[in-house]
């Protein structure tokens, strides 16, 4: 097959390919590396080859970008039967979805890679959102980060009773890393859910029970209704919400009242932003210039692609899933019989071949998709 790996755009710091992954592709591949991508010449002493053009993209059977195609690049895309593997939330890109479908490509969406309950890749990202969401807070705690700060430390410190509470708004992969961090340093944490399975999980969790004990932290579950919400958001330093439900959309929940009611210099951090802001303090992302919003002496956080500040290591972790996903469609029978046939990779597909075939999305933009 003809492979072509395309630079990102500005906000997406990750790659698709990286030179480790390309080499164990070569022997049944060709594989071409967009000229401007970082550190080419890596790529180049991997065995890739290098293009400047995108007239190449006009031949390719897979095209790899994270992020959104351009205008131009999807000018070269005319070939039947194109697969191109990405990470866009498309059910947040409604424009995007509709030049995929146009262009009827065949797209698979790396965070909807799952089985048995588990998405891989999702879980990879989430991991990196949760333990990167303490450390943000930790950091805007601190006098160092703005005058509004509450110069409160990131957790628990011996001998000292003002001790840090954190709120969590339910259980996902990126709430349970972030509840593994702060028992680990000792902070409190509650979390609202409702759901019986996730309340039962957290229960019987060893880690979560072990980090309790050795860290002299406090650990609660409690109903997520808006009663319990807002008296504990009225006792808490760092407020987290989380998207709990792969590529849909995240409703709002968190109001302006609740974020008010966060005593003055605390925090307030959206860590599923990627897929819509989950409270109306937010009018878009905040950015590096940028980095949080005030609202009534609060500070608010909300960052888009948060794995993206980690590229080195994010990119290993996608490289070598998408390395797997070429190595199973290019076995015998044609690129797309194998996608459809394989259920790990089926149940990742967005569109195929012009059609819309992820009810989630479909539901998302009250659109019709065709099953496979």
């Amino acid at each position: 097959m003809k492979i072509a790996v395309l630079k990102e755009n500005k906000k997406e710091n990750r790659i698709g390919l990286i030179p480790h992954d390309i080499k164990t592709l070569l022997s049944t591949n060709e594989i071409y590396v967009e000229k401007s991508v970082k550190n080419i010449d890596k790529y180049i002493s991997a065995g890739a080859k290098m293009f400047n053009k995108y007239d190449i993209l006009t031949s390719c059977d897979v095209i790899i970008k994270l992020s959104p195609l351009t205008n131009k690049q999807a000018k070269y895309i005319k070939k039947p039967e194109q697969l191109i593997i990405t990470n866009s939330y498309l059910a947040n890109n409604p424009m995007y979805l509709k030049l995929l479908l146009k262009k009827r490509l065949t797209s698979i969406g790396l965070e909807l890679i799952h089985e048995k309950g588990a998405y891989y890749f999702l879980m990879t990202n989430e991991q990196i959102k949760g333990k990167f969401g303490v450390i943000l807070a930790g950091y805007y705690l601190s006098a160092l980060s703005c005058k509004f700060a509450k110069g409160k430390a990131i957790a628990n410190i011996h001998g000292i009773k003002n001790k840090t509470n954190y709120l969590i708004i339910n259980y996902s992969y990126a709430a349970y890393e972030a509840i593994k961090v702060i028992l680990s340093l000792g902070g409190n944490v509650t979390i609202l859910e409702n759901n019986k399975e996730y309340v039962d999980l957290l229960k019987n969790d060893k880690i979560i029970h072990e980090l309790i004990k050795n860290n002299d932290a406090d650990f609660a579950i409690k109903e997520s209704q808006f009663d319990i919400l807002m008296d504990e958001t009225k006792k808490t330093d760092v407020l987290i919400n989380t998207t709990t439900v792969p590529g849909e959309n995240t409703h709002l929940k968190i109001t302006s009242e609740m974020i008010r009611s966060i005593p003055d210099g605390g925090v307030y951090i959206d860590l599923g932003a990627d897929q819509g802001f989950s409270s109306e303090v937010f009018k878009k992302p905040n950015t590096i210039k940028k980095p949080y919003t005030i609202y009534h002496n609060k500070i608010c956080i909300a960052f888009e692609n948060i794995p993206s500040f980690f590229a080195n290591t994010m990119s290993e972790a996608i490289s070598e899933v998408i390395a797997k996903i070429i190595h199973t469609i290019e076995k015998d029978g044609t690129m797309l019989s194998n996608i459809k046939n394989n259920h790990l990779i089926s149940q990742a597909l967005q569109t195929f071949n012009g059609d819309l075939t992820n009810d989630t999305i479909a539901r998302a933009l009250n659109l019709k998709f065709k099953k496979l």
